[in-house]
This record gives C-alpha cells, structure tokens and sequence, in this order.
C-alpha cells in the first residue's frame, strides 16, 4: 500500500468529506496506523474547523447547526461569514470601490450561504463610517500599488507636490500604505532622492509596474523614520511640546493617543497635561487650534508663538466691522 504524506492525507480527506468511512478503510486507504488517523481528523477539526462525527468506529460528515463556508481548506462559521461581510463593507465605506472587484465573488457567495434575500439587511450594513475630507481614488493607480506591494518589485510615478506645486516623475521601491485621517499614503524609498518619502495617493497621477525588484527597508527603520515624529511628518523627533487642557476639554482628550510615545498627567486644578515628541510642527499646530481655547500650549517657547501668531492672523478676518459677502467687501 503507496503510504500517504500528513497533507496528502487531509487533502484527501477532505475531498471525500460527505461520504462515511470506516476507520479501518481510512487507515488501510491511506497506509497509516489508526492512531495516525484518529490524530489525523482532530487536526482537520482544530486547524480547519471541519465538523466531523466519530461514531461505531466510522467517521460521519456532521451538518452543522450554523451555516458554513468551505474556503481554501477552512470551514467558516456564521460569526466569522459575517465578519467578513464587515470587513468588506468598511473597506467599501472608507474607498468606494476598494478592492470591490477582488471581494465580489466571496461577497456572492457568503450572501448566499447566510441566506440573505434582497429583502434582508446583514450586520455589515447596519455598521456605518463616517468620513470627513476624504478625496476620491484613482482604482488604477490602487491596483498598481498593491500589485507593486505584493510583487516587491519598483513603480515609476508621475507626482504633484502640493507643496511645491510641481510635477515630477519618480521611480520608488513601495513599502507600505497608509490610511491617516480618511487619506491614503504610500511610504516608499524614492530612488531619485535616495531616501524614504511618503506619497499622498491623490498626488500620484500616473503609476506603472516596474519590472525591477523593489528595495525592501528594515520595518524598523520606516518606523523610526515615520513614528517617532507627529502625524504624517517624518523624522527622528528633536523637540517635545507640552501643553495643558482645560477641565472640561480633558473629559474627551484623556481618551485619546496624540502620539505612541506621549506622557500625560492630571494637573491640581483639573487640568490635563499632555508632552508630546515632535520634529516638524505644521500638523501639531493644525491639531492644537482644533481645541481653540481650551488648550494653552506651555513649551517650547517657539511653538507658544507660533500658535499665537496663527490665532492673531484669524483674528485679524473678524477685526473688522466690514462683513465679506460673497467675495466682495461691503
């Protein structure tokens, strides 16, 4: 009898599922000792979820009491079906069409599997994301990146720099993407600037794959690159701002992660205190005039005077009693 390998064995297993055997027949079926079988099937149903029933020495296919999903060798539950109808239907509502061509076919077929009619509501769409801002997205220029991701191999981009206001063609090796604050970005090595850039997915105008191996960066080195700075801004941090909240603000921020490294600490008066590292100070600011009066920034002494210089340059719109009507001053 030809003797079977451990995944030849479950591959075969699981392709004759639905139909019963005796133990003695699997084993001499497979050339395998009963107790390499009985270990055999208690892997399939820990490491694959199948559903199967011993009994009088044969082994039955068991009709769960749920509905089930057979996918690349796992059975899933309805928990999990419906879990991954959520995570469908989130990626939806944070890009319109993300990945929708790719999810399609398992959509269908979990749809099917839990029942649902046209006339039912799963979980995933009574789950609802709000977005504030967010810009549309070039599905080509996605599928590039993602395919350039898996592949690890280099793209050549054609970019605007809103800061410069200047488009330029650039071959990067991909590194990561990231969504931040309802915006896609790309982390990448530009081979140009021989350094680690980030690429705002709505500045990429063109994309196309290269056929050239991608330089793949130590993740701890994109993260002391990226994380260690504030926001989106890269850079080992330098500077630590403090500044204090007010009683009645610190109910809401104390809940929130401003920065992985920050200290916080409640103040006698009620007050709430965050320190906070940072190198570049442009996102920091934007995030601080947010708060309006009920923040006070502390240090450096440099950022106290800048935030105030930005609130007396807004002031200076409502300093006036002249009222700006549709562009035109009255």
């Amino acid at each position: 009898m030809l003797k079977h390998t451990r995944l030849e064995r479950l591959a075969e297993i699981l392709s004759q599922m639905k139909q019963s055997y005796g133990l003695d027949e699997l084993a001499e079926m497979f050339g395998c000792s009963l107790r390499t079988l009985r270990r055999d099937i208690h892997a399939l149903e820990t490491e694959h979820h199948a559903h199967w029933i011993i009994s009088n020495n044969r082994v039955y296919w068991s009709q769960a009491a749920h509905p089930t999903l057979y996918l690349a060798g796992y059975w899933l539950n309805t928990n999990e079906l419906q879990s991954l109808l959520i995570l469908n239907n989130s990626l939806n509502q944070l890009q319109a069409g993300l990945l929708a061509e790719q999810l399609e076919p398992f959509r269908h077929h979990i749809e099917q599997r839990l029942g649902k009619t046209k006339h039912q509501t799963s979980l995933s769409e009574k789950i609802k994301i709000i977005q504030m801002a967010s810009g549309p997205l070039n599905q080509n220029i996605f599928t590039q990146i993602a395919q350039a991701l898996a592949s690890q191999k280099r793209l050549n981009i054609t970019f605007w720099s809103r800061q410069t206001n200047e488009i330029n063609d650039r071959e990067i090796s991909p590194q990561q993407l990231i969504r931040y604050r309802d915006h896609w970005f790309l982390d990448a090595f530009c081979h140009h600037r021989q350094a680690i850039r980030s690429f705002s997915l709505n500045g990429i105008k063109q994309a196309c794959l290269s056929d050239q191996a991608a330089l793949t960066l130590n993740p701890q080195a994109l993260s002391t690159h990226f994380e260690t700075s504030y926001g989106i801004f890269a850079g080992q941090a330098d500077q630590q701002a403090v500044f204090n909240f007010s009683a009645y603000q610190a109910r809401w921020t104390q809940f929130e992660t401003w920065h992985p490294n920050q200290q916080a600490c409640w103040l006698n008066d009620g007050r709430y205190q965050l320190t906070i590292p940072y190198k570049h100070d442009t996102e920091l600011i934007q995030d601080i005039l947010k708060h309006g009066p009920e923040v006070e920034v502390v240090e450096p002494p440099e950022l106290r005077q800048k935030v105030k210089q930005r609130l007396e340059a807004t002031l200076k719109h409502y300093s006036s009693d002249r009222i700006c009507q549709r562009g035109v001053v009255e």
